[in-house]
């Protein structure tokens, strides 16, 4: 596909795609409980928050596509970064529609279910947090070794 030449490009379109996602989602919110405070933040500012960081990857990409050292690594990172951002917020948004649907009543199963997306999208953060290191790391060596020659 032309439109997917440069990897990056697609950070630009899953930008594009949660930035429309932030004006379909004004009325929800995401409940998060620590201890005895919950906090309310609205899906709306989280899809912005998410496309306004795939546009500066995006950015950063275009700028320096050409110093990066691995191809793999580049490769790694924009189709690790686009695949859990998507995991976490898609998990994040249909976390309350999918307990309520698959438990009815049970209290058990609902805690045990939310317990087990809780975890999930806790690993897919760690994971997306850890290939963001990716980075950094194709570009100081892709800069050091263009220096060399």
């Amino acid at each position: 596909m032309k439109i997917l030449r440069p990897l990056h490009n697609l950070l630009l379109i899953v930008s594009a795609l949660f930035f429309l996602a932030a004006f379909l989602t004004l009325k929800k919110t995401l409940d998060i409980n620590l201890y005895d405070t919950i906090y309310i933040v609205p899906f709306s500012r989280i899809f912005m928050v998410c496309a306004v960081f795939l546009s500066l990857l995006w950015l950063l990409y275009t700028f320096t596509y050409h110093r990066l050292f691995s191809q793999k690594l580049y490769k790694i990172h924009v189709i690790g970064s686009a695949l859990l951002f998507i995991i976490i917020i898609a998990g994040s948004l249909w976390n309350n529609q999918f307990i309520e649907h698959y438990t009815s009543y049970n209290q058990l199963q609902k805690m045990q279910l939310a317990t087990e997306i809780g975890n999930g999208i806790a690993i897919a953060s760690i994971l997306l947090t850890s290939i963001q290191l990716l980075y950094p790391l194709n570009l100081i060596i892709g800069l050091f070794k263009t220096k060399k020659r």
